[in-house]
């Protein structure tokens, strides 16, 4: 799967990489935290559009490379944090 998502950044501009190579965790205690709550979605490809993802998808079929999952940045909706669960570490 490496070489599929390093061959996708090659070819395609709107490729970011996988949520795991692009995250940084900033105390080392925690990365397993971090991996265990993002779960399969790790491994996810983050890409600029929903028409990189397609591109991503069908280049995928063409190399007959098992399927990934796609995080398309510009559809992505964000809800707003509850400000109240920010003062709960104090």
């Amino acid at each position: 799967a490496a070489e599929a998502v390093h061959a996708l950044k090659r070819l395609l501009p709107g490729v970011h990489g996988r949520v795991t190579d692009l995250m940084k965790v900033s105390q080392k205690k925690y990365n397993l935290a971090v991996i265990t709550v993002l779960g399969k979605e790790a491994d996810a490809v983050v890409v600029e559009d929903s028409k990189t993802a397609k591109e991503c998808i069908q280049y995928l079929k063409e190399q007959r490379v098992a399927p990934m999952t796609f995080l398309p940045l510009r559809e992505i909706k964000v809800n707003e944090a509850d400000e109240r669960l920010r003062r709960l570490g104090g």
